[in-house]
């Protein structure tokens, strides 16, 4: 494995966010995702305020700088986050900016990056914001919205290569079929990539040798596989 994050998560689907200044007061409903991740701070540079790092007290959420623009937020601004059973009182303590938003730490922050504004009446806005493992304990506990936790794997596609192919793909194949005992599941999109690379590795190899000129298993794997990564979660 190249790189590894874990997560815990309160999905946006199941949470939502209101505040007392517009436009969090009213109006289409906030869809208000949370995650705590490894690597985000370090993927990150702070652009106001600082990152959560004080126990007790309510939940700290920082969010980007789209996310702070869409939804005119800003350090120090209270919110309250609400699900089914109830609801949790946070606050904004900063602001960030990716360092590179095609990092692959971001792949499941989208919509703290890329927020998701409403066009029709009716239709709420969607966004995420980066908090710690106590936030979303505080949040899910008020709330009522169940978090879900895991590890995420980025497969390292320059180790790929004719010989160690077959036995990564039965080790993935293996994975979709084990039963977890503690409730556990396994989503990826290797198989598929992998599919794709085990391909395009069969057609080369049936080319003339100096049609192969310019081609690597490195490049090939991360064209077909884009995203190479796997994820484990509770």
């Amino acid at each position: 494995m190249q790189r590894r994050w874990y997560a815990a998560s309160l999905d946006e689907e199941h949470l939502f966010a209101v505040g007392d200044e517009p436009p969090m007061d009213g109006g289409a409903r906030k869809m208000f995702g949370l995650r705590a991740q490894t690597g985000v701070a370090e993927a990150a540079e702070l652009t106001a305020g600082r990152w959560r790092t004080r126990p007790g007290g309510p939940a700290e959420v920082v969010v980007s700088g789209a996310v702070a623009e869409t939804l005119s937020l800003r350090a120090g601004q209270r919110l309250r986050f609400a699900g089914r059973d109830g609801q949790a009182d946070a606050r904004i303590v900063g602001v960030f900016e990716p360092r590179d938003a095609g990092d692959p730490v971001w792949d499941d922050l989208g919509y703290a990056l890329e927020p998701v504004v409403p066009v029709l009446d009716g239709e709420p806005y969607v966004v995420a914001g980066v908090t710690d493992w106590v936030g979303v304990d505080v949040v899910a506990a008020g709330s009522g919205v169940a978090a879900v936790s895991g590890w995420r794997y980025r497969l390292d596609e320059r180790r790929l290569n004719a010989a160690t192919l077959e036995s990564v793909t039965a080790a993935v194949a293996e994975a979709r079929r084990m039963s977890w005992s503690s409730g556990a599941t396994v989503q990826t999109s290797l198989d598929g990539a992998l599919s794709r690379f085990a391909g395009q590795l069969r057609a080369v190899q049936a080319l003339p040798r100096w049609c192969r000129r310019g081609w690597s298993p490195a490049s090939s794997a991360d064209r077909a596989g884009g995203a190479v990564d796997g994820a484990a979660a509770t």
